[in-house]
């Protein structure tokens, strides 16, 4: 948890002399308040992270599975087909599928050129087994990339959220302790 300053001098002399503990309290309850505020957004932001990423997934998976009937197709057709229909189809999800996860993109556009080129350069609708098999090894290192990616995210949350308990036990033992006071003056006011 990153801490900011807290205003730590004493509070103003109160009109009778004493110090006036509620400007005091104030502060470290706008102070608390803030943290809270800051910790709840960066959860925020981890669990938009996560759910980007969960589609990204989705979309990855679609493409394994269309490049995975692809490879049966070749694999049927005497190790290569030529179905531009269902080439131009998996280019286009690998398109929306670099623009959504920038990380990926060098791997995803490997995986693209891979499928749109005959391996000499020119343009080719015919894919190979082989062919098939290195996209999907590329693909399957970019969805262990996203994996790792998330697996980290969750462990940023995991930290968000044990800095959002501190935050609530300062606020708590700051309650506790003005409740405290609260009580120990009015028992004094009493006798």
């Amino acid at each position: 948890m990153q801490v900011s300053s807290i205003n730590t001098t004493p509070a103003a002399p109160a009109a009778d002399g004493g110090e006036d503990s509620s400007l005091f309290s104030s502060d470290l309850f706008a102070y608390c308040q803030t943290q809270m505020n800051n910790i709840d957004s960066e959860v925020d932001g981890y669990f938009d992270t996560q759910q980007t990423n969960s589609s990204i997934q989705n979309d990855l998976d679609t493409a394994l599975s269309a490049v995975e009937t692809l490879q049966q197709n070749a694999a049927a057709n005497n190790g290569a087909t030529n179905d531009p229909t269902a080439v131009a189809s998996i280019t286009q999800q690998l398109q929306a599928l670099a623009a959504e996860y920038p990380s990926g993109a060098a791997q995803i556009q490997n995986a693209i050129t891979t499928l749109n080129t005959n391996g000499q350069g020119g343009t080719d609708t015919t894919v190979s087994t082989a062919d098939c098999a290195s996209i999907i090894n590329t693909l399957s290192d970019v969805g262990n990339q996203l994996s790792s990616d998330n697996q980290m995210q969750m462990i940023n949350l995991q930290s968000a959220m044990s800095d959002r308990e501190q935050v609530i036990e300062l606020t708590t033992n700051i309650l506790q302790t003005v409740d405290d006071t609260a009580t120990k003056v009015i028992a004094n006011i009493q006798s």
